[in-house]
């Protein structure tokens, strides 16, 4: 009845996107073959896919810790070439140009991107195939007529919206926790912040008087956004929830597992910002 309200024709062949066909093959996959209910399908299927990319993840925090070694000689580079051409210094102006260029083909021209590809190319991909899976999964419940059925815990189905919006409070609650702890929403980020103020700290007041107000008021607008998270999305399936929840969770545990010591020399990562710091003190 509420795929009919929502205007579904069930007599309209179901052609999902190739990304959203394979997740939801995997999530049939994960319910047949393990014979589990559909809540944990979706559970399992989303430790499955944090598991597979794993070495992504890797990468990225690899990438991240490599950019904050090299970020501070850029930065002073950058802001000594500003301060030279405002001065009228035009011949050491071109000299620092060329120690810039130099950099750039040393390091490569996009080398402040390192770290992100995680997020921008694979974790938010992820998250917009799981929300159509979903959609799909409850705008066509002729086709998936179990996990339309499906009603746990406090649910009336994962393919309806959650009639109390605790689970889009749950989620919110994750995000907020994250962005207090780690500063950022999610852990995905969270090194690329560290970063960010440890840069800030070397460079100094040059750098922090350039601030972009989404900078200074950081705290702020991810406050503001895990709050407006519940509204926005509480008419969402209850489904996307369960996905979303685990994979927050999955990603904070995973983030501070790589953050030990041992794990970090075992995977060749670079130490963080205040280790180097603390080190350079001690010697």
């Amino acid at each position: 009845e509420a795929a009919v309200a929502r205007g579904v024709d069930f007599s309209a062949p179901y052609e999902p996107w190739a990304p959203v066909d394979m997740m939801q093959t995997l999530l049939v996959d994960v319910h047949d073959y393990c014979g589990c209910s559909w809540l944990s399908a979706i559970v399992v299927a989303c430790l499955g896919i944090r598991i597979v990319t794993l070495p992504v993840s890797i990468a990225s925090i690899r990438g991240s810790r490599e950019k904050a070694l090299i970020q501070p000689r850029f930065m002073e580079l950058t802001t000594r070439h500003k301060q030279t051409s405002l001065d009228g210094d035009q011949t050491q102006a071109q000299e620092l140009a060329r120690e810039i260029q130099a950099f750039q083909q040393k390091h490569g021209r996009f080398f402040m991107m390192k770290g992100t590809w995680n997020l921008l190319c694979v974790q938010m991909p992820i998250y917009i195939t799981a929300f159509w899976t979903m959609r799909g999964f409850a705008g066509h419940p002729n086709l998936f007529p179990g996990f339309a059925m499906e009603a746990p815990l406090w649910l009336d189905s994962l393919a309806l919206a959650d009639p109390y919006a605790l689970m889009p409070l749950l989620t919110a609650g994750i995000m907020l926790t994250n962005g207090e702890i780690f500063g950022s929403i999610d852990t995905e980020t969270a090194g690329a912040q560290e970063q960010i103020k440890a840069l800030q700290a070397q460079v100094g007041d040059a750098a922090n008087s350039t601030q972009t107000f989404m900078e200074r008021n950081q705290k702020w607008i991810m406050r503001f956004a895990a709050v407006a998270f519940v509204p926005m999305t509480m008419s969402f399936p209850a489904g996307v929830f369960v996905f979303m929840s685990t994979n927050l969770l999955a990603s904070t545990a995973q983030n501070r597992l790589l953050r030990h010591p041992a794990m970090e020399r075992l995977l060749d990562i670079p130490p963080r910002p205040e280790q180097q710091k603390a080190a350079a003190a001690a010697a």
